[in-house]
C-alpha cells in the first residue's frame, strides 16, 4: 500500500476511534465508573476538541469526581466553542445549583448569559439577557438594570390591592373592578376590610414591579395591575411575564390566560399575539402566598426590543373582539428545537430533566423518572437526576434511598461524601470516616475541607483553623473554605477582625456582597466600632432602596447613641416612597420623641391612623346592621328581612327555644377538586336558656392563621342594638352580653378537598332535619365540572338546576322545616333517617379502584430491602399461615403505628423500603409493607380501603369515604382480612368490631365493586373464666381466677396492658373488679402471658381474697355472691332514651361469647343449700343461661353461665329488659338452712 493510501486510511479511521472512545466513555459514565469515563472522555476530546457532547460528559464526570476546576474549564470551553448552543441553558441551571464553591461562579454566570444574548437568536438571546442581568445584580452592578430597561421592561404600572387570597381564592373568583375600565380614583374593599385604591409604582432593580410598595398586608395577597403601551405599527409581539404567582391576564379587555395553579418560574411562559398599531392595555390579576413581585416585557416575535415602543401612564383603548394568542416558552423552546434538529445525545434526557426541574416542573420530572426507574430504563447517571428531583421537592427519605444505591453499587467521591454527611445527620459524625475517605480519594477539595474540620469534634479549634488555612492555600479557587474559616473565627475564637477578613475574601472571590453586607454591621458593633458599623449600614440601606431590609436594628442603635437626628431624613424618605410600609411609622415617631419634637411625633401618629381606617378589623365582632340583614357572598346576596315573620309555635319548635332564622350553606367546587364552603346562619334566641346555650358555644376563631376554616364575621341583628362582645381564649371565641330576642348572624368560610390532579372525590352531607327549628334552609353547589353526580335522599327535596355565569348551580332548599329530635343512640346513623344530599364526582367504584390501584402499584415497585427481608423472615416456614404470621409479627412488633389520617390528600403511602428505614408507619404504610412481603413469598395480597363511619348503611354514590387501610390475602382458598396497625392481635383475628360489616373496597387490577368486611362473630370475642372461692376465717374467702381470652379479646387485653407496669395493671384490676363485683377484694399475685405474642389465646391468673356479704338469722344463712355477671346495670342509662319511640340498638359493640364457671366451697356450718333454679333468658340475637350444680359430698357449688350476643339490630326496650333480668340473677342470695 502506498504512503498516500496509508494516510487516507488513517484519516478515515480517526472518527471511528474517537467515536468508539466517546461511546465507551458514555457507557462508563452511565454506570458511574468515573475513572474509566474520565480517561475515555479526555481521549475523545483530544481527538475531537470541538465535540460539545464530550465536553458535557467530562463536565458531569468532573462533578462526580469533585473536580471543580475541570467543571469550570469545560463550561468555559463550551462557551468558546459554541456560544449559542441551547445546552448552555440547562448547564447554567446545573451550575447555579451545584457549582457554588467556584470563586468565579457569578462571572461564569455572566459569561453564559453574555454568550447566549450576543450569539443566540430569539428566545435563546432573551433567556441569556435574564441570566446575565441576574449575575450582574448579585455582584451589585448596575448593568443588569440598564439591560432590562433596554430589553423592553415596563417602567411602571398601576396597581390596586391587596385583596384576600387565603387558599388562593383569588385564582377562582373575580376581584373588584377586574374587568372595568381603569378609573384611578376608584376605591374597593380590600383585604381585611381595607380600602384599596389605584397607585402608580415605578419598577425597581432588574425591571421588577413591587405592588407592596403601595399597599399593606402583603401576605396571602392578591392584587391587580394595569399597564399601557403603544406600538408604532401593526406587528406580532411577545408579551413576557416574570414572577412567582398564579395569575389571569387580559389584553385589551379580552382574557388570554387563566392559570389557577401556583407556579414558581413564570419566566418560562410568554404569549405571542398580533396587535394593531396604537395603544393597548394589559391587565393582570396575581395572587401569591407572600408578596407579589413581577416584571413585564413587550418585544417583537424574535424577542428583540421594539424601536419606538412607548409605555404609557394611561390610554383609551378599543376592546378586542378576538385575538389569536399562542403560548410560547422562551426557556424550553430553544432546547427542544435544537434536539429536534440535531437528534438526541446520550445525555439529552438528563439535561432536559435538569432544565424542567429548576423551572417549575420538579414534580413532573420526579414522576417521569420514577416511572422509567420502575421499568428498569433509568441508568445510574440519570438516577442522579431523580435524586436531585427528590431533594428539590424535599423528599429527603427517597433521596436517601437513591444515595444508598450509589453508595452500595457505584461509589464516587461525590456520593461517598454525601453518604457520610447523611449518616451524620442521624448519629455523631465519625472522624475516622472522613479520614478514611480522604485517604481513598486524595486531592478532593470538599473531602479535604471536611477532614480538616474533624479536630473540631473534640473541641480542637486551633488545629481545625490551621488545617482549613492549608486547604485554602491548596485550593485557591474554593470560596466555601473561607466561609468555614469565617464561622470558626467569629463563633469559636471571637476574632472578629479575622472573621471580617474572611468575609471580604469571599466577596473578592465571588463578587457577591451579601455575606459582607450581613456580617460587617454586627461584627463592627461587637468590636465597639460603632461609627464604622453605622457607616456600613447606611451604605447597605441606601443600596437596597428600602426594600426587604430590616431597619429596626439600625433604629435601635441610633436611639441608644442619641443619634436619631441622622436617621430621621432616611426614614422620612422611606415613608414618602413606601407609604404603606407601616413599620417605618413607629420608628420615625420614636425618633421624633427622642429629640423632644412632640408635635411631629403626633403628626406621624395621626398619619398612621388615617392610613389604617380598619383599625377594628371586621373580624372584631361589630354590629353594623340596623333594620334588616343582607347576606353577601360569592353566590350573591339574600335579603332576609322577609324571613322574620312570627316566632314559630312551640309545637313546631319541639320544645326548643333556639332556632335558625336562616341556615344557608353554599359550595364552590372547582375542577381541581378544591372546594370552598360559604356558610351564613341566623340563630334566634327566644329566652335565657337559649342565651346561655349560645354563650357556651366555643367557636373556632383565628383570623391570623392559615387554617382552612374560620369564622369571618358575627353580628347582632337588632335595631339600635349594641355591638356584639366576645372573649377569646387561644383560637376559641365565646360570646357574652347576649339577650333574649337577639338574632345572631354568623358567617363561616371553609376550604377543603384536594389540591392535586387526582380529582375523583367529593362528598357532602346536608341534614335537612335538626334539633332546632329552621325557618329556611338552603344548600347549593356552584361548579363548572361536568362529572357531578348527586342524589336527594328523602325527605330532602329534589334539586333545582340552573346556569349562572358559565357555572351550573344545584340548589336544595325548604322553608319552615319542622324540628326532628335526634337521639344519640340512633342506629342507623341520622343520615339514614333524615334527608341528605349526596354528591360525588366518581362515576363508579371501578374508577376509584383504578386510581388507588395505580398508587399502590407505584408504591409496590422496586423495594429490594422489603423483598429480601421477607425471604429471610420466612426461611423456616413451610405453610402460608406460618409465613403470614412471621411477616405480620415482624411488622407489628418492630414498626410502631403512627396515626396519620387516611383521606384523599393523605392517601399515598410511603414505599415499603422507606417504612423500614423510617421504623414507623400508619395503616397504609404498614399495610403496603405487608403486601410487598406477602407477594414476595408467593401469597396473593391486596390493599383494602375501609370505613368505620357507615355501619348499617349503604353508600348511595361512590366516593372516597374511607378512613383506614387493611390487607386482604388469599390462603388455602380463603380471603383473610388483616389489620397490621397494632400489635397484640393474631393475623387471622386482627380486624376488630369497629369495622364489622363496614363498606370496603378491595383494590386490585380486576373490576371492583363495593363489598363489606365480614361481620364479627361471638367466637371472635370469646372469654372463659374459672373462679374458685374457698372459705377462710369468717366471711373471707380465698380467690383464684383463671381467665382465657380468645381471638380479638386476646388482642384487646394485650393492647390494654402494653406499656403498663405490673404494679399499674394489678392496681387497675383491683379497682375495676371491686367496682363490678361490688365487694372488697385483695389480689396478691397476677400472672399473665407474654405481651409480645400474637397468639389467638391470652391467659391470666389472679390469686387473692375477698369478703362476701353473709347474713344469719336463727337457722337460716344468706350468702351474697359477688356480682360477677357479664351484663351490668351500669349499661342501662347509656341505652335508655327519653323518646316515646326509641330507636333500635346495633349490637355490633356488644358481640361476645362469655363463659364463666364459679366453684364455691361451702363451710359445713352454713347448713343445707337450697339449690337455685336454672336460668334461661333471651333468644335469637342474645341469650343467657345459668346452670347451678351442688355436690353434697364435697360441698362445692358450681354455677356455669354462658352469655352470647350476636351482631344485628334489636329493639332497644327489649334489650334493656334483658340486661335487667341478667343483672337481677346475681342480686339473689344463696340460702342455706341448718
Amino acid at each position: 500500500m502506498s504512503r498516500l493510501c496509508l494516510g487516507c486510511a488513517a484519516m478515515l479511521a480517526l472518527p471511528v476511534i474517537a467515536g468508539a472512545t466517546s461511546s465507551e466513555a458514555w457507557e462508563a459514565l452511565k454506570r458511574l465508573d468515573i475513572a474509566t469515563a474520565k480517561t475515555h472522555f479526555e481521549a475523545a476530546l483530544e481527538e475531537s476538541p470541538d465535540d460539545l457532547a464530550v465536553m458535557r460528559g467530562l463536565l458531569l464526570t468532573a462533578y462526580f469526581d469533585l473536580d471543580v476546576p475541570l467543571q469550570a474549564k469545560m463550561i468555559q470551553k463550551m462557551i468558546k466553542t459554541d456560544p449559542a448552543n441551547p445546552y448552555l441553558l440547562p448547564v447554567f441551571e446545573f451550575m447555579a445549583e451545584e457549582l457554588g464553591d467556584w470563586k468565579d461562579q457569578n462571572k461564569l454566570h455572566a459569561e453564559i448569559g453574555q454568550a447566549l444574548s450576543r450569539h443566540g437568536r430569539g428566545a435563546l438571546a432573551y433567556s441569556g439577557k435574564f441570566i446575565q442581568a441576574g449575575a450582574y445584580y448579585k455582584c451589585g452592578q448596575d448593568k443588569g438594570a440598564k439591560m432590562m430597561a433596554a430589553a423592553g421592561c415596563a417602567p411602571g404600572c398601576w396597581t390596586v390591592g391587596p385583596f384576600e387570597n387565603k387558599s388562593q381564592i383569588a385564582a377562582y373568583r373575580p376581584l373588584p373592578g377586574e374587568t372595568a375600565p381603569l378609573d384611578t380614583a376608584a376605591q374597593f374593599r380590600g383585604k381585611m376590610g381595607t380600602v384599596a385604591g389605584w397607585s402608580w409604582i415605578p419598577n425597581v432593580y432588574l425591571g421588577d414591579l413591587v405592588p407592596v410598595q403601595a399597599m399593606k398586608n402583603s401576605e396571602d395577597m392578591a392584587c391587580q395591575a394595569r399597564l399601557f403601551f403603544e406600538l408604532p405599527e401593526d406587528m406580532e409581539v411577545v408579551i413576557g411575564l416574570g414572577g412567582v404567582f398564579h395569575y389571569r391576564m387580559y389584553l385589551d379587555g379580552l382574557k388570554i390566560h387563566d392559570d389557577p395553579v401556583f407556579r414558581n418560574a413564570n419566566e418560562r411562559e410568554a404569549f405571542q399575539v398580533k396587535l394593531s398599531r396604537g395603544a393597548h392595555e394589559l391587565a393582570l390579576v396575581m395572587g401569591a402566598e407572600e408578596t407579589v413581585i413581577f416584571s413585564v416585557l413587550v418585544v417583537d416575535q424574535d424577542y428583540n426590543p421594539i424601536p419606538k415602543l412607548k409605555w404609557l401612564r394611561q390610554a383609551r383603548i378599543t376592546p378586542a373582539d378576538s385575538l389569536q394568542v399562542h403560548k410560547v416558552h422562551p426557556i424550553f423552546d430553544p432546547f427542544d428545537a435544537h434536539v429536534a434538529v440535531q437528534g438526541e445525545a446520550p445525555d439529552t434526557r438528563l439535561w432536559h430533566s435538569i432544565l424542567r426541574m429548576y423551572n417549575g416542573f420538579a414534580h413532573e420530572v420526579m414522576k417521569d423518572l420514577e416511572s422509567l426507574h420502575q421499568k428498569g430504563e433509568l441508568n445510574l447517571l440519570e438516577q442522579w437526576a431523580l435524586y436531585s428531583s427528590y431533594k428539590t421537592l424535599e423528599e429527603e427519605m427517597l433521596a436517601g434511598e437513591v444515595l444508598r444505591n450509589f453508595h452500595e453499587n457505584a461509589p464516587t467521591p461525590w456520593s461517598e461524601l454525601r453518604w457520610i454527611q447523611l449518616e451524620s445527620e442521624s448519629s455523631s459524625p465519625s472522624a475516622e470516616h472522613y479520614i478514611n475517605l480522604q485517604q481513598k480519594y486524595r486531592d478532593r477539595y470538599a473531602i479535604d475541607a471536611m477532614a480538616a474540620v474533624v479536630p473540631a469534634l473534640s473541641a480542637d479549634v486551633e488545629t481545625t483553623i490551621r488545617q482549613l488555612n492549608q486547604v485554602a492555600e491548596k485550593y485557591p479557587w474554593c470560596a466555601s473554605v473561607h466561609a468555614l474559616l469565617f464561622i470558626f473565627y467569629a463563633d469559636a475564637l471571637k476574632d472578629y477582625d479575622k472573621a471580617i477578613r474572611e468575609a471580604r475574601v469571599i466577596h473578592e472571590m465571588t463578587g457577591d456582597r451579601s455575606i459582607l453586607d450581613k456580617v460587617e454591621f454586627s461584627l463592627f458593633l461587637l468590636q465597639g466600632r460603632v461609627d464604622q458599623a453605622i457607616k456600613n449600614k447606611w451604605k447597605n440601606l441606601r443600596a437596597a432602596h428600602g426594600l426587604d431590609v430590616p431597619i429596626g436594628e439600625m433604629a435601635e442603635l441610633t436611639r441608644q447613641l442619641n443619634r436619631s437626628a441622622e436617621f430621621i431624613p432616611y426614614l422620612d424618605s422611606l415613608k414618602q416612597c413606601y407609604p404603606y410600609n407601616l413599620e417605618n411609622y413607629p420608628l420615625l415617631q420614636a425618633a421624633y420623641l427622642q429629640l423632644g419634637q412632640q408635635s411631629k411625633a403626633q403628626a406621624v401618629s395621626l398619619e398612621l391612623h388615617r392610613l389604617d381606617p380598619s383599625d377594628v378589623r371586621p373580624y372584631i365582632l361589630n354590629d353594623s346592621l340596623r333594620h334588616y340583614a343582607t347576606f353577601d357572598s360569592i353566590f350573591g346576596a339574600v335579603d332576609v328581612a322577609s324571613l322574620w315573620g312570627e316566632t314559630p309555635p312551640q309545637n313546631e319548635l319541639g320544645g326548643k327555644t333556639f332556632y335558625f332564622l336562616l341556615d344557608r350553606q353554599q359550595v364552590l367546587l372547582f375542577d381541581s377538586g378544591v372546594w370552598l364552603q360559604d356558610v351564613h346562619s341566623i340563630r334566634v334566641l327566644l329566652d335565657q336558656d337559649a342565651v346561655q346555650l349560645m354563650q357556651s358555644m366555643q367557636l373556632d376563631f383565628d383570623p391570623d392563621t392559615d387554617e382552612s376554616s374560620e369564622l369571618i364575621t358575627a353580628r347582632r341583628l337588632r335595631k339600635n342594638g349594641s355591638p356584639l362582645a366576645a372573649t377569646r381564649e387561644g383560637q376559641e371565641l365565646a360570646f357574652k352580653d347576649l339577650k333574649p330576642g337577639d338574632a345572631i348572624e354568623l358567617h363561616f368560610r371553609t376550604w377543603g378537598g384536594q389540591s392535586g390532579d387526582l380529582w375523583n372525590d367529593y362528598w357532602v352531607d346536608y341534614q335537612t332535619g335538626s334539633t332546632y327549628f329552621q325557618r329556611r334552609w338552603e344548600f347549593s353547589i356552584l361548579t363548572n365540572r361536568a362529572d357531578l353526580q348527586y342524589r336527594s335522599i328523602p325527605p330532602a327535596p329534589e334539586a333545582t338546576v340552573s346556569d349562572r355565569c358559565g357555572f351550573r348551580k344545584y340548589t336544595w332548599q325548604e322553608d319552615n322545616t319542622p324540628a326532628v329530635l335526634l337521639n344519640v343512640h340512633s342506629t342507623p346513623p341520622s343520615r339514614d333517617l333524615l334527608g341528605s344530599v349526596v354528591v360525588s364526582t366518581l362515576q363508579d367504584w371501578e374508577q376509584l379502584n383504578q386510581w388507588y390501584h395505580s398508587i399502590s402499584k407505584a408504591v409496590l415497585g422496586d423495594n429490594p430491602r422489603a423483598r429480601t427481608l421477607a425471604r429471610q423472615l420466612t426461611a423456616g416456614d413451610s405453610t402460608d399461615d406460618q409465613k403470614l404470621a412471621s411477616l405480620y409479627r415482624h411488622i407489628v412488633n418492630t414498626i410502631p403505628y403512627q396515626v396519620i389520617p387516611l383521606d384523599y390528600d393523605g392517601s399515598i403511602p410511603h414505599r415499603p423500603d422507606e417504612v423500614l428505614s423510617n421504623r414507623w408507619g400508619d395503616c397504609k404504610d404498614k399495610g403496603h409493607l405487608l403486601i410487598q412481603m406477602l407477594r414476595e413469598v408467593g401469597i396473593e395480597a391486596w390493599p383494602v380501603l375501609v370505613s368505620s363511619r357507615f355501619s348499617g348503611t349503604q353508600l348511595p354514590l361512590p366516593a372516597f369515604s374511607f378512613n383506614h387501610l387493611m390487607v386482604a390475602c388469599r390462603i388455602h382458598g380463603d380471603t383473610i382480612y388483616v389489620d397490621a396497625s397494632d400489635k397484640g392481635f393474631a393475623p387471622r383475628k386482627s380486624v376488630n368490631r369497629y369495622y364489622s360489616g363496614q363498606p370496603c373496597l378491595v383494590v386490585g387490577p380486576t373490576p371492583a365493586s363495593l363489598s363489606r368486611i365480614p361481620i364479627v362473630q361471638p367466637e371472635d370475642y370469646y372469654k372463659v373464666s374459672r373462679i374458685t372461692l374457698k372459705p377462710q376465717q369468717g366471711s373471707n374467702f380465698s380467690l383464684y381466677n383463671h381467665k382465657q381470652y380468645y381471638n380479638l379479646s386476646a388482642g384487646d387485653v394485650r393492647i390494654e396492658y402494653i406499656g403498663c407496669s405490673y404494679e399499674d395493671i394489678l392496681k387497675d384490676l383491683v379497682t375495676d373488679v371491686t367496682g363490678h363485683w361490688q365487694t372488697k377484694i385483695v389480689l396478691d399475685t397476677l400472672i399473665y402471658d407474654s405481651l409480645e405474642t400474637i397468639d389467638t389465646v391470652f391467659a391470666e391468673t389472679w390469686q387473692g381474697s375477698l369478703e362476701l356479704n353473709r347474713q344469719s338469722a336463727a337457722n337460716i344463712t344468706l350468702l351474697h355472691l359477688p356480682k360477677w355477671g357479664v351484663m351490668s346495670s351500669e349499661n342501662i342509662p347509656y341505652l335508655e332514651s327519653e323518646d316515646e319511640d326509641p330507636l333500635p340498638v346495633d349490637l355490633t359493640n356488644w358481640v361476645t361469647r362469655t363463659d364463666r364457671i364459679l366453684e364455691l366451697e361451702v363451710p359445713l356450718e352454713y347448713g343445707r343449700l337450697h339449690l337455685p333454679e336454672e336460668v334461661h333468658l333471651g333468644g335469637g340475637l342474645y341469650a343467657f343461661d345459668l346452670v347451678p350444680q351442688w355436690n353434697v359430698q364435697t360441698r362445692i357449688l358450681t354455677m356455669t353461665s354462658n352469655l352470647t350476643i350476636r351482631s344485628g339490630i334489636c329493639d332497644r326496650g327489649e334489650f334493656i329488659a334483658f340486661i335487667r333480668q341478667v343483672d337481677e340473677v346475681f342480686n339473689s342470695a344463696l340460702v342455706f338452712e341448718k
